[in-house]
């Protein structure tokens, strides 16, 4: 989880779905 988070960070840009898409598989995965 907190690995993840940190890559949520590193990844967070203004307006980014792909991003949020990514968190929702990651999340789904684990």
């Amino acid at each position: 989880m907190v690995l993840f988070g940190s890559l949520v960070e590193k990844k967070a840009l203004p307006g980014s779905d792909v991003d949020l898409l990514i968190f929702k598989k990651q999340s789904f995965y684990r």
